[in-house]
């Protein structure tokens, strides 16, 4: 049963409500400041009691690098700021490099702020098990009447293992408080396994925190969220004591809001020389939904983004192969685009060197809080993150060439 099947009443009028609200966030961009478009099945099971957040719990949510992961929980959090919708969203990100942090109250826990800081600005022994760390004074601190934020000289999952201690032992109202640690960069071996030690350790320490927190109504839940797909290759050693969870790039209709808020269907029409509507074929075709990539065509324009992010892209990728086997590298692929899953049976060091890129991404064996839409881009286990990598492999293997040109990607894409 859907999730919107399931919830009735005062709970359903309250999610409409929440998302509604969502609806009036602006996004603060350096460039183009738009209005969040619509993600309505992925709030449904955000905020539903039966959905992926499960108190004591760490889920980790993936999904393509710019897919807006970040963007979706900051209107989230200012959507249930602003009614009473028993549910606190706490959100550390990283400030700059990986040993600095800013966390962001939501306006319940404003008041408690000066006793978090003190909390988690005390020395604080190290267990034998290394999970508590010592945590610097925070260098900035600011409350005021419609944002509040600390910043710590302090790792993000430092910082999310002491909320979670403060919300379970001193924490005295019972609320549904969920903890996103925002964009847990795991881009290469040591990152990786840095991020598989955290979770290993920190799912143990949630679930007590929560029994604790229990006792008094309340529920811990923590959300870690990432881009990079290099993750699910720790997915079978963490196991069972993490739940994992996947969003998708925009929908199609949402993805064409956005595209008209931005105008940018008009420019890319005006720098192909095609009609308004072909345009929006072409980034439907090229972006999937994206909204990173959208915003970076709407700075760089359609051709400039395809050389510099996937044509560039691509190149990384080949560029990790030896040499001697580029050639044989790219045949094998061609072999295998007419079945997305098939990708994976390519040859062990391509495939996963499209995983390390961000070319691809594993997508069974998790939930999914998206709809995933019907295209050749994507297949029931494997999926190109941005349809343009797709594309460009097909023009590439169909020319026998890693050298391809933005014209003949575009002409792939609209055949």
């Amino acid at each position: 049963m859907a999730v919107e099947e399931r919830i009735k009443g005062e709970d359903k009028h309250m999610i409409d409500e929440i998302v509604s609200r969502m609806h009036g966030y602006v996004i603060r961009d350096e460039h183009i400041p738009w209005r969040f478009v619509d993600r309505e099945a992925e709030v449904w099971n955000m905020v539903d009691e039966e959905g992926v957040v499960e108190g004591g719990w760490i889920t980790v949510l993936y999904g393509p690098k710019g897919c807006g992961k970040s963007t979706f929980f900051r209107a989230l959090s200012h959507a249930v700021d602003q009614i009473d919708a028993g549910l606190d969203i706490l959100i550390v990100e990283r400030a700059g490099d990986i040993q600095r942090s800013i966390l962001h109250l939501p306006k319940s826990l404003r008041r408690l702020a000066r006793d978090i800081t003190d909390h988690v600005s005390k020395i604080i022994k190290i267990s034998p098990d290394k999970t508590r760390a010592l945590i610097s004074p925070p260098t900035t601190y600011r409350i005021s009447q419609n944002d509040s934020w600390i910043e710590f000289d302090a790792s993000p999952f430092h910082i999310v293992n002491e909320i979670s201690y403060y919300i379970a032992y001193w924490y005295e109202i019972d609320r549904r408080i969920v903890i996103v640690l925002d964009d847990a960069r795991i881009d290469d071996e040591e990152s990786l396994w840095r991020f598989r030690g955290w979770l290993e350790n920190f799912a143990n320490i949630i679930r007590e925190d929560n029994s604790v927190y229990m006792d008094r109504g309340g529920s811990i839940a923590v959300i870690a969220l990432t881009g990079d797909a290099l993750v699910e290759e720790i997915r079978h050693i963490v196991g069972g004591k993490v739940n994992w969870a996947l969003i998708w790039n925009l929908s199609r209709i949402s993805s064409e809001e956005l595209v008209s808020q931005m105008g940018l269907h008009h420019r890319v029409a005006g720098e192909l020389g095609v009609g308004v509507e072909t345009s929006k074929e072409i980034l439907w075709r090229l972006a999937g939904g994206n909204p990173r990539a959208l915003r970076l065509i709407w700075e760089r324009g359609l051709k400039e983004w395809l050389v510099d992010e996937i044509i560039g892209g691509i190149r990384g990728f080949a560029q990790d192969l030896p040499e001697d086997q580029r050639g044989e590298a790219l045949e094998k692929i061609s072999e295998r685009m007419d079945n997305v899953d098939d990708i994976a049976w390519t040859d062990p060091s391509i495939w996963k060197s499209m995983v390390k890129h961000n070319i691809i991404i594993y997508i069974a064996a998790a939930k999914k809080i998206s709809e995933i839409p019907r295209e050749p881009w994507i297949g029931r286990e494997y999926a190109f993150q941005i349809p343009a990598y797709y594309h460009i492999l097909k023009a590439m293997a169909k020319k026998r060439s890693w050298e391809i040109s933005p014209e003949e990607v575009i002409r792939e894409a609209m055949a």
